[in-house]
């Protein structure tokens, strides 16, 4: 078995994550290694698969970077974000519930693909969950991608002018 293409793939993976990181990009690795391998692939470049256990690996990092993010709060805090949480998730999910009827009705989009595509959150923790979920994970990717540049580049502006 010969390792060569897994390594093009980590390369590849590599060069685009440290490019997307260095441009400041939100996302940057994820979206630069993305990016990077699918040209690879669209490119038709021998490209290997990573080993099964990397998805687990992942989220484990994953986990450690949101629950370190934690230890700065404390629990009266905590539970002063229970109803804004609650009032937040439940109208989105409305919103995602809806637009995914609206890709799955008039797009084709299977219906676990529409889901995660239109659910907000963040992109690598749904691009995840939707591989698992046996959803189409790079549209997945790929359409959250767009959702969170559009966010960076709509709600910066129009929120400072609400601020003001």
């Amino acid at each position: 078995m010969s390792y060569f293409p897994l390594l093009k793939t980590l390369a590849l993976a590599g060069i685009g994550g440290y490019v997307g990181w260095r441009l400041k990009i939100p996302a940057g690795a994820m979206v630069g290694s993305m990016i990077a391998v699918a040209a690879g692939s669209l490119l038709k470049v021998d490209l290997g698969p990573l080993p099964p256990y990397s998805k687990a690996v992942v989220q484990v990092i994953l986990g450690a970077i949101l629950g370190l993010g934690l230890k700065n709060m404390d629990l009266d805090q905590l539970k002063s974000l229970l109803l804004p949480a609650g009032i937040i998730i439940t109208i989105l999910m409305v919103a995602g519930f809806l637009t995914a009827l609206i890709l799955n009705r008039f797009f084709g989009f299977d219906m676990m693909t529409a889901i995660f595509s239109s659910t907000p959150g963040g992109m690598t923790e749904l691009s995840m969950v939707a591989t698992e979920m046996s959803a189409n994970s790079p549209v997945v990717a790929i359409l959250q991608l767009i959702r969170l540049m559009s966010v960076i580049a709509l709600v910066v502006p129009i929120a400072k002018l609400i601020a003001r």
